[in-house]
């Protein structure tokens, strides 16, 4: 009995370990922002499946957050981000999850709503492309 006991400890403590480090990375991909109603202007050229848009996008903060992570394919280039006053705001590609992350600079309270204007174009290859072609928060 001694001896099946080792192996099962063995495991339980590699599970623990293992849960340790996943739980929290999980954690930190939730949504911070949730978009609650956005408006885009889209002009398509069938052709050459260029897409150029500007996406108008007013959400709201489901905790105190510094960023928002939008979803944005990777076969469109962000061109610019700004706020509803028009201040331009600093936002960065996470091309493995097909999204943008912009910063907020002066950070957003829990239950707090604003507005952003994203801008951005491309070149959309296939039909699989087209789904993800609106800004909106990543999940």
């Amino acid at each position: 009995m001694l001896i099946a006991r080792r192996p099962l400890r063995r495991a339980c403590l590699y599970f623990g370990l293992l849960s340790s480090l996943i739980l929290p990375a999980l954690g930190a991909e939730k949504s911070r922002v949730r978009a609650e109603d956005y408006v885009i202007d889209a002009e398509i050229v069938p052709r050459t499946h260029h897409l150029s848009a500007r996406a108008k996008v007013k959400f709201a903060a489901l905790d105190d957050t510094n960023f928002g992570t939008f979803e944005l394919n990777n076969g469109l280039r962000l061109t610019r981000v700004t706020d509803g006053a028009g201040k331009t705001l600093s936002a960065e590609r996470v091309s493995q999850d097909n999204a943008v992350r912009v910063t907020f600079p002066s950070g957003i309270a829990k239950g707090a709503s604003g507005t952003l204007i994203f801008e951005y174009e491309g070149t959309l290859a296939t039909a699989d492309d087209r789904s993800a072609a609106a800004a909106v928060p990543a999940r």
